[in-house]
């Protein structure tokens, strides 16, 4: 097959899967069954779908550099997309595909810039260096997926010195899941884009065809097992738990939390209104209940009013958008949060008015069980 049918066959297919899945985007939307090591929970971003017919039409390139190197091509491929959206051209700045600073005043025609292959080969290089003194002898860098994190956050020197630890770096971990949810740039402006980890552990998961042309990005991520918490959530679900992160991030005050540019106090049951109005339903009743208060909005999920629906603790495990419900008092709640996901052993919300947004509940026998006075009644959701 000759390159230009190669290149015109994978530019067909990355248009079709652009068609398939693109509209998922950075919103990280889809089934999301907990953070475990090597398996993404979160989605491709629309740059990273945009650019696939480039990934598979570099592909031998990727693959002849791990060879020659011994860093997976996955990763090689991860760092050429954040570092110019899977290009093969030198850009401006003269730093080369994989923008190397150190390539910066070369002569152009130096092959670590002008040759594809030889620029794989040397970021590669540059890679593996940045970790020679953890790697195991005849062991691929990969063997140890932390290292391999440490990697990609020493190679960009600018997030090394913002973040304190890769698993802090948008360069490394954005979007790789609800933890990792639209991080930060040193300017304080969301990265927009997969972290280079988060690429590598999706090409890790994707399907190929025998010619080894990806063909379709899908998750094989491994089930629960006994003492591990995995659940879904639908697209709509994901979205209110995206809204609880992205507004709970902006809280301020601890116990007498502050929104900015909202006026008093927001509440717990602020959050959960404003994540369930941003996704597209907004909580509204017909009745005279006032659902700014934990005990009335839990009898609104309990009514079944407006597709709500109430499950109590111990019948199953909560999802991503699903409202927490606690009891600190004599009324039937006291306290709401929202689901975020899963960690473990511990179910992960983000809650306003408290002392930290991002709360952890343990799952016992079962049941959860907060890590505060408090018990936990169940959860509503809102089928949609």
């Amino acid at each position: 097959m000759s390159p230009s049918l190669k290149i015109a066959i994978s530019f067909i297919l990355g248009i079709i899967l652009v068609i398939i899945i693109g509209a998922s985007g950075p919103s990280g939307e889809g089934t999301y069954t907990g953070d475990i090591v090597g398996c993404v929970t979160g989605s491709p971003d629309k740059e990273f779908v945009g650019g696939i017919s480039r990934l598979n039409a570099s592909m031998e390139d990727y693959r002849w550099a791990a060879q020659q190197t011994g860093v997976p091509w996955e990763a090689i491929a991860a760092l050429h997309y954040r570092e110019h959206n899977f290009y093969r051209d030198n850009p401006k700045n003269g730093q080369g595909p994989f923008q190397l600073y150190d390539l910066h005043n070369s002569n152009p025609s130096d092959p670590r810039l002008k040759d594809f292959r030889q620029s794989a080969q040397y970021a590669a290089t540059f890679l593996r260096n940045k970790v020679a003194n953890k790697l195991v002898p005849g062991k691929p860098l990969d063997a140890d997926l932390e290292v391999l994190k440490t990697a990609f956050w020493k190679y960009n020197g600018s997030q090394k010195v913002f973040a304190p630890l890769p698993d802090k770096a948008s360069y490394v971990m954005n979007y790789y899941d609800q933890e990792h949810y639209r991080m930060l740039f040193k300017n304080g402006k969301p990265d927009g884009r997969n972290g280079a980890f988060t690429v590598y552990t999706l090409l890790k998961q994707a399907r190929y065809d025998n010619n080894g042309v990806l063909i379709a990005l899908e998750s094989n991520c491994p089930p629960a097992v006994a003492g591990q918490v995995s659940n879904q959530g639908t697209a709509f679900q994901m979205r209110v738990a995206q809204n609880a992160i992205a507004t709970s991030n902006q809280l301020q005050g601890g116990r007498h939390t502050i929104l900015p540019g909202f006026k008093g106090s927001f509440v717990c049951t602020h959050l959960v209104m404003k994540a369930y109005q941003e996704a597209g339903a907004a909580l509204v009743t017909r009745t005279k209940l006032n659902l700014y208060r934990a005990d009335e909005m839990l009898t609104y999920f309990k009514s079944g009013e407006g597709g709500t629906t109430f499950i109590p603790n111990g019948s199953g495990l909560p999802e991503p958008g699903d409202v927490l419900f606690y009891k600190a008092n004599s009324r039937s709640s006291s306290h709401v949060g929202i689901v975020i996901g899963t960690r473990g052993n511990q179910v992960i919300t983000r809650e306003s008015n408290t002392r930290r947004v991002e709360q952890r509940l343990d799952v016992v026998d079962g049941r959860l069980r907060a890590q505060w006075s408090a018990t936990v009644v169940g959860w509503g959701r809102v089928l949609k």
